[in-house]
């Protein structure tokens, strides 16, 4: 009986771990191939923070995303919408990787706990929220940098770092935590829808997994509904995590930003950038959940069968 239970937490732990280890690949993957829409999205949304500081910038507006793709093109060159990347490659893989982890590990768990065999909705909201605050908590000063290096092209990864800790310290690092612990309602949303209609699914085809392309288009809708639902704390985000770029300090808190934008924009203006920002992350989620039930099966294999090596 012992060794049966040994045996049960050994594979509920190498799941755990191969769901993380195939998130943050597949999410390097997205991260990688959509990064240029990334970047248009980031620039369109704080591109009015000069304006709103009182700032006489000479920057003209951008109209729109293909606009902002048109421009940074040729006024920056190509390479411009790959700024960052090598933050973000590094950010996603530490993000998905945490993230993948801590939500299979709980859920697992909390199936133990519920004792059926899938959660409610409301339970694995509750268990992605946990997740995504874990995920916050170790991971968001790889993506303030991020965000710096898509706004300032001129400067490494490493002058980046030094730039945040020099002018701001630690605390730096973690402009804008509180509405990204506030967007961990992004995921958490996108999980609960993914895994409602992961389970229509599989009940009605009886089956143990989802497709690679049924994972795709599942992934594809839960990120929308999470997309728009959240879009407005994204922005919000941002424009924070941007503050000091190019020597512009716009916002002394959550609070003020809020204020401000309304003021400057009104309602409307929490959704600036929204076109490209839906593209990417619909998109980027939908092949992150294809690449991810690809790439699941064979990280659980390898890694079994290194534990099996290792453990003779």
């Amino acid at each position: 009986m012992a060794h049966h239970s040994d045996v049960k937490q050994l594979s509920k732990a190498v799941e755990a771990v191969g769901h993380a280890v195939a998130g943050g690949v597949a999410g390097m993957a997205a991260i990688a191939l959509f990064c240029p829409l990334s970047s248009v999205s980031t620039r369109l949304q704080v591109q009015a923070r000069e304006a709103a500081s009182g700032s006489h910038s000479t920057r003209i507006p951008y109209k729109g995303t293909w606009d902002a793709f048109e421009r940074v093109a040729k006024e920056e060159g190509v390479l411009a919408f790959y700024s960052g990347l090598k933050a973000s490659l590094i950010g996603i893989a530490a993000s998905n990787t945490v993230y993948f982890y801590w939500y299979s590990f709980l859920r697992e768990h909390a199936i133990q706990l519920a004792q059926r065999k899938e959660l409610t909705a409301l339970e694995s909201l509750g268990v992605s929220t946990v997740a995504g605050v874990i995920n916050v908590i170790s991971t968001l000063p790889i993506w303030v940098v991020n965000t710096r290096m898509q706004l300032d092209t001129s400067k490494t990864l490493k002058q980046q770092l030094l730039t945040v800790y020099n002018e701001e310290g630690i605390k730096g690092f973690y402009k804008g935590l509180v509405p990204s612990l506030i967007l961990v309602s992004n995921p958490a949303v996108q999980f609960m829808v993914f895994e409602r209609l992961k389970s229509i699914l599989m009940s009605r085809g009886n089956r143990k997994r989802l497709s690679a392309t049924d994972a795709f288009l599942v992934g594809a809708v839960a990120k929308l509904v999470a997309t728009l639902v959240t879009f407005p704390y994204l922005l919000v985000k941002s424009r924070l995590q941007a503050n000091g770029t190019r020597g512009v300090i716009k916002y002394a808190g959550f609070t003020d930003a809020v204020t401000k934008i309304f003021a400057a924009d009104g309602v409307l203006g929490f959704y600036k950038g929204i076109t490209s920002k839906v593209v990417q992350t619909v998109l980027g989620a939908a092949f992150m959940f294809w690449a991810k039930e690809k790439v699941v099966v064979y990280t659980m294999f390898c890694i079994i069968l290194l534990n099996k090596m290792f453990s003779k």
